[in-house]
C-alpha cells in the first residue's frame, strides 16, 4: 500500500513539478532519517520531495505509515535540514482527541490543519497558529529569531479566550491568565512567582 502510494505521489509530483523535477523519498524513525535499509520495518513516517529545475527550494510532503498527511512545506537543502517558507502540520481527529483528551468526531479519519507558520532559513518566524479539528483557532503566538515573543492567546473549543499571556525571548513573563480568567500567575523568566484569582478584562 505504502509503495503504491509513493509511486503515485512521485508521478503526481513529477506532473506538478514538470519533467525536469527530481522526486525522492526519505524514511523516518521518529524524526530521524534512516539510511540503513535493514531498519525499514521500523519506519514511522516517510516523505516525498522534489525540486523544480528553476526553483531553489525542495517541495516536501510527509506522511505517517497509514498514509495520513503530517506536514507540507519546503526546504532550502536536499538534506531537508533547513525549512524555509510556509509550513502546514496536520493531525487526524483521533490523534488530536488522544493528545488533548477531547471528543471531536470524524468518521473518515481525515487529516486536518493543526498548525501553520513560517520558517526563514530554518528559524520559526512570525505568527504561528494552532487549530481545532473544526477549524476554529486554538492558539496564536509570534516567533522572532526562533523564540516565542509577545502575546500568546489560547482559546477553548467555543472560541472563548482560555489563556492569555506574554513571552519575552521564549520565556513567560508578567501576568498570565488561565481558565477563562478564573486563575492567574505571575512569571519572571519563565518561573511562577505568585498565584491568585483574576478575570480577563
Amino acid at each position: 500500500m505504502v509503495r503504491k502510494l509513493i509511486f503515485f505521489l512521485g508521478c503526481l509530483l513529477l506532473f506538478c513539478f514538470g519533467i525536469k523535477a527530481q522526486v525522492k523519498t526519505v524514511y523516518y524513525i521518529g524524526d530521524e532519517v534512516i539510511a540503513d535499509s535493514t531498519l525499514i520495518g521500523f519506519v514511522t513516517s516517510y516523505a516525498v520531495y522534489g525540486k523544480l529545475a528553476n526553483d531553489s527550494l525542495y517541495s516536501y510532503k510527509r506522511y505517517d505509515i497509514y498514509d495520513s498527511l503530517m506536514s507540507t512545506g519546503s526546504f532550502k537543502d536536499e538534506a531537508l535540514k533547513i525549512p524555509h517558507g510556509k509550513f502546514f502540520f496536520y493531525l487526524t481527529v483521533p490523534a488530536f482527541n488522544e493528545l488533548y483528551n477531547s471528543t471531536f468526531y470524524d468518521e473518515d479519519y481525515k487529516s486536518f490543519i493543526y498548525q501553520k507558520g513560517e520558517f526563514i532559513d530554518g528559524v520559526s518566524t512570525g505568527r504561528w497558529t494552532n487549530f481545532y479539528p473544526d477549524g476554529k483557532i486554538m492558539a496564536t503566538v509570534v516567533f522572532e529569531a526562533g523564540l516565542q515573543q509577545g502575546e500568546f492567546v489560547g482559546y477553548d473549543a467555543k472560541g472563548r479566550v482560555e489563556t492569555l499571556g506574554k513571552y519575552i525571548n521564549g520565556k513567560k513573563e508578567g501576568e498570565w491568565l488561565f481558565r477563562r480568567g478564573k486563575k492567574k500567575a505571575f512569571y519572571v523568566n519563565n518561573v511562577i512567582q505568585k498565584k491568585a484569582s483574576a478575570k480577563i478584562n
